[in-house]
């Protein structure tokens, strides 16, 4: 299993089925840290539970999340 970590302060994670009711995406944020995967103390942490019809809702959450990871002074 690959590694879900974005860079040193932000993770995401996904159901690995597609038994997803209804779309859902909830945050994390964590000041001091959890340790995900090895050596990598992330902050905040994405939790997307999406259908796999949501592909529009999909895209505009990871266009987000692009901004904000590249934007330091939103972190």
């Amino acid at each position: 299993m690959s590694s879900t970590a974005i860079n040193d302060s932000i993770a995401s994670s996904h159901p690995l089925n597609v038994s997803v009711i209804k779309g859902k995406i909830f945050v994390a944020v964590v000041p001091r840290g959890v340790e995900w995967d090895e050596n990598i103390n992330v902050k905040f942490i994405f939790l997307l539970a999406m259908k796999s019809n949501e592909v529009e809702e999909l895209q505009n959450v990871y266009n987000t999340l692009l901004y904000f990871i590249y934007s330091n002074n939103k972190q």
